[in-house]
């Protein structure tokens, strides 16, 4: 089994690699995009309250893009030295954490 000081550097090899690079950019063209769509006519045209909920999605699925671009980073600190067994990384996240 791979101790957690190696994981952490596979973890920081990839994300030197040109296809981390590329996940990358894909990520900051649909966050770019998304931030296009919250300042959209169409989006202004809609009433109140689906306004609200459209724009709410909108920040919601932003927040999880700009997430998984720093899952690595996350990863790396979840491997430092205290022992796998006394934690729990859950991938799932919930609303409360979205609301920061």
């Amino acid at each position: 089994m791979i101790d957690n000081k190696s994981k952490q550097e596979v973890i920081r090899q990839a994300m030197l690699t040109e296809f981390w690079q590329i996940i990358c950019e894909a990520l900051d063209d649909s966050i770019e995009q998304l931030r296009k769509d919250q300042t959209s006519q169409d989006l202004k045209d809609l009433p109140a309250a689906e306004y609200k909920l459209t724009n709410e999605l909108l920040l919601f699925r932003i927040k999880y893009l700009q997430d998984l671009k720093e899952l690595p980073d996350q990863l790396i600190l979840f491997l430092n030295d205290v022992p796998n067994d006394s934690k729990v990384f859950d991938p799932y996240r919930t609303s409360k954490d979205f609301t920061n």
